[in-house]
């Protein structure tokens, strides 16, 4: 039972390991960093105006 459990965590170790790893990879350009900047900026811009602009009601 235990060493099932090892499996398992080793399992999820490595899958955030590599998502981690990829993640780093793309915020290492000062470029791709803006890119997520804006998404994210867009993305609050968005939400915030939703709670302010209802929808037409039918």
């Amino acid at each position: 039972m235990f060493g099932v459990i090892k499996k398992v965590g080793r399992g999820i170790k490595e899958f955030m390991d590599e998502k981690i790893k990829t993640c780093k990879e793309i915020l290492s350009s000062a470029q791709n960093r803006l890119i997520v900047g804006f998404v994210m900026v867009g993305a609050g811009v968005g939400f915030i105006a939703s709670a302010y602009i209802r929808a037409p009601k039918d």
